[in-house]
């Protein structure tokens, strides 16, 4: 058992170095033709947010593996958030600027909204959640997508109870209570 452990950790540990000497860029030359550069410049914004908020949870969830692995005697080692490239506050934060860069209204919005909802479920900043729950509100009034109240819904849920119980953080845990699934969404 110990052994699994260990290999589980190894290749966890080789994947985050990975992770951290990413060198790629966004060619352009892979857009379809015809994209205004208006266009062009929102897909960037979008695709800022998604490589951000990529590095929030993954460093969201470390936390969370190194928090249950301490209580129950086996702390995880703590190199493993180095090997993340940004920290979670960083990370939400340039993903949000990045996401604000983004126009209401513009047709590469609704790119946002699985972004916006994570950045809600993992921040711990009340400003970053305020700007995340308005801007999924802004989504549902500009694009009528029937998933955008219901997301609305939840994520005040979520920091409804955050707020009122200081330590709870299952957000994951409500969405299953709730029978959903946030791919799906």
């Amino acid at each position: 058992f110990g052994s699994r452990l260990s290999f589980l950790l190894i290749i966890k540990t080789c994947s985050l170095a990975i992770l951290r000497q990413r060198t790629w860029r966004l060619k352009l030359s892979m857009l379809p033709l015809g994209l205004t550069p208006v266009s062009v410049a929102n897909l960037v914004n979008v695709a800022s947010e998604y490589e951000n908020i990529c590095f929030a949870y993954l460093s969201q969830v470390l936390s969370d593996i190194a928090n249950r692995d301490y209580r129950q005697g086996t702390p995880e080692p703590a190199f493993l958030h180095s090997l993340v490239p940004m920290e979670k506050a960083v990370a939400l934060e340039d993903g949000l600027e990045a996401a604000s860069c983004v126009p209401t209204g513009s047709p590469e919005e609704p790119g946002l909204l699985p972004l916006l909802f994570l950045s809600a479920c993992i921040s711990d900043n009340p400003d970053q959640i305020w700007m995340a729950l308005h801007r999924v509100k802004m989504l549902a009034a500009n694009f009528g997508l029937g998933n955008m109240h219901s997301i609305h819904l939840v994520l005040q849920e979520i920091w409804t109870r955050r707020v009122h119980q200081r330590d709870w953080n299952d957000w994951r845990g409500l969405l299953d209570v709730c029978n959903w699934d946030l791919l799906a969404s």
